[in-house]
């Protein structure tokens, strides 16, 4: 049976070339004659390409916990800090600070780690927010002044 030496390996890998080539190789070797009456046991090795297999274990509770604290924690620090400077860059109109709080959100969720955390947070609490606010302005009557800042009637907001 032909082997595939390191040579070949390392030149072109586990490939259906490096077995080929080999084999080309191989062509002219003698066969030597051994006798009957002495058994030889070979042992041949193949190179073969690694595979590896999925743990599947049983996940704790911390694992399952982790994000959504991480998100927590991160929506705490950006209300704390981020989010009077936001409200201040645009009027303080609070629907429309929901509005561009949520679209962040929604772009910082596609990340990974705290900031993904984070942002599906931010989604999360400002959806929430916008719909209480717009369910607060149709019980008051008045959906027509929600983005304006008017000295007309002010909408209630239930945050």
């Amino acid at each position: 049976m032909v082997k595939l030496t390191k040579a070949l390996i390392k030149k072109y890998g586990v490939s259906k070339k490096a077995w080929a080539v080999a084999r080309q190789q191989q062509g002219g070797s003698r066969k030597h004659k051994v006798s009957k009456s002495v058994k030889i046991r070979r042992v041949s090795r193949m190179a073969r390409r690694k595979t590896t297999r999925k743990s599947y274990g049983k996940k704790d509770m911390f694992s399952y916990l982790k994000r959504p604290v991480m998100g927590a924690v991160g929506v705490v620090g950006y209300e704390a800090f981020l989010s009077p400077m936001v409200s201040k860059a645009l009027g303080g109109n609070k629907m429309v600070v929901d509005i561009v709080e949520l679209l962040g959100g929604a772009y910082l969720s596609k990340k990974q780690g705290i900031l993904g955390a984070t942002g599906k947070a931010l989604v999360t609490l400002n959806s929430y927010q916008l719909v209480a606010g717009l369910a607060n302005n149709i019980k008051a009557g008045g959906i027509a002044n929600i983005f304006s800042s008017s000295d007309g009637p002010t909408p209630t907001y239930a945050y």
